[in-house]
């Protein structure tokens, strides 16, 4: 792969009493190939030893800038800050428990950098147990492309069933100037911030490198696969995508959006209610 100039690429890191894997997290993060980093880390007034591990990376790496808040932000005012911290022209949000590839940024730069016209280039999606082994996922390997004109890339994106892991292109690095303006506070479900995204251009799939999610007690993902009881199961089943969130997709969709998507809704439900009903019947026979 051709060497390109290595641009400064800012990392935003929000965490609340992440000790756990709070450590493992920024060592891959500043292990990275892509050497010319910023990691922001915004600690969202944690009660843990997570204050402790940001002072010793930031004394031990001058590419880390800590900043503890004097009260809490919330989560996404947490994920706000950092975002407008950031210096780089190329930005990315990091999970503090969460790993990466140590080519992930060099790979996405490479994909991004080539294409003029894209904002964003992810890589796939592997999840991992708290001991950081491969853990079985319905979304395990899943890839994200989301390209052509506006229309195109939108309604696949809508057509997609949430449950397999397409809120994960949040952590896609980002030409930052496509970020300007984003209020993360306005958005009550990530998969909304990304899908006003692509009305700005298409993000690309690097599959050769893997953001490995970690699935733990408090995890947003641990639901999925751990809490789910059978009143649980059979709510989603009658409901396999909120209605809120629907409602969500056509209030940030125009005119000609509103109508495909109103046309194609039937296709969206029952593509959710296969992945859900699929995804109940493995657990019983895995079970």
């Amino acid at each position: 792969m051709p060497s390109i100039p290595q641009e400064l690429v800012s990392i935003g890191l929000p965490v609340y009493n992440g000790e756990r894997y709070l450590a493992t997290a920024l060592e891959c993060l500043l292990s990275q190939t892509w050497n010319n980093l910023e990691v922001v880390i915004s600690d969202n007034a944690s009660t843990d030893r997570t204050q402790d591990i940001c002072q010793a990376a930031a004394a031990a790496d001058s590419r880390v800038r800590y900043v503890r808040q004097g009260a809490n932000l919330g989560a996404m005012g947490n994920f706000q800050f950092v975002l407008e911290e950031a210096k780089g022209q190329y930005f990315m949000w990091a999970a503090c428990d969460d790993c990466w590839d140590a080519d992930w940024i060099d790979e996405l730069m490479h994909s991004l950098t080539s294409r003029a016209d894209a904002i964003a280039a992810y890589g796939r999606l592997q999840h991992i147990d708290p001991s950081g082994m491969p853990m079985k996922h319905p979304a395990n390997a899943a890839t994200f492309s989301y390209d052509g004109g506006v229309l195109a890339r939108r309604l696949k994106y809508f057509l997609q069933f949430e449950g397999n892991g397409k809120a994960n292109p949040i952590y896609a690095v980002f030409r930052r100037e496509a970020l300007r303006g984003l209020m993360l506070r306005d958005y009550p479900y990530d998969y909304l911030i990304v899908f006003d995204l692509l009305r700005k251009g298409p993000f690309l799939s690097v599959p050769q490198v893997a953001l490995y999610k970690r699935i733990h007690a408090t995890s947003e993902g641990a639901a999925v696969l751990f809490g789910a009881g059978l009143a649980a199961v059979l709510q989603q089943l009658a409901q396999p995508v909120p209605m809120t969130l629907l409602k969500g997709y056509l209030f940030r969709a125009n005119c000609l959006e509103q109508a495909v998507m109103l046309l194609t809704m039937p296709l969206k439900l029952i593509l959710a209610l296969a992945f859900r009903g699929s995804r109940f019947m493995r657990a019983r026979m895995d079970g």
